[in-house]
């Protein structure tokens, strides 16, 4: 029906109407689902792992390694069994992560906070002060002005 794959609320809305037309017990299940697990309009925006992308295919690749001379079923079950058990444990342990930011990048945020706990504040040049001379000439004209308005006025 393309409800998972709407990239917006009322896309996802206008699929699921359709769907609750066509397949009443297929619109409960998926109701009792929650919608931030399949639906692509509900996914965050930010990554949840600082695995990259070349690294992961490299490391896939490396595993199916094994099951490569077996047959095209084998492997495929390999496969299968291999992703799901990888989902399962790093979702068990995201769930586990209290922290907005992954390990790795909170190292580097970590060491970088430390050196900057060792700043020294530095005034660099000549302070400078603007001169008296403009400040009461300022003064004058603003006094001049307000009795100027008031002889207007009065």
């Amino acid at each position: 029906m393309g409800a998972s794959i709407a990239t917006y609320f009322q896309a996802w809305e206008k699929k699921m109407i359709v769907l609750k037309h066509l397949d009443k017990k297929a619109w409960d299940w998926l109701m009792g689902v929650p919608i931030k697990l399949w639906c692509k309009h509900s996914f965050s925006f930010y990554p949840k792992c600082d695995v990259l992308m070349n690294n992961l295919s490299e490391s896939f690749k490396s595993t199916t390694l094994q099951v490569r001379d077996k047959l095209i079923l084998t492997m495929c079950e390999y496969i299968r069994n291999y992703l799901m058990n990888r989902v399962a444990s790093s979702l068990v342990k995201l769930n586990k992560w209290k922290h907005n930011v992954m390990p790795m990048p909170r190292k580097v945020i970590g060491k970088e906070v430390f050196s900057s706990g060792q700043w020294q504040l530095g005034v660099w040049g000549e302070t400078c002060e603007p001169p008296s001379s403009l400040v009461q000439s300022n003064e004058v004209k603003n006094d001049e002005e307000n009795a100027n308005k008031k002889r207007k006025v009065g």
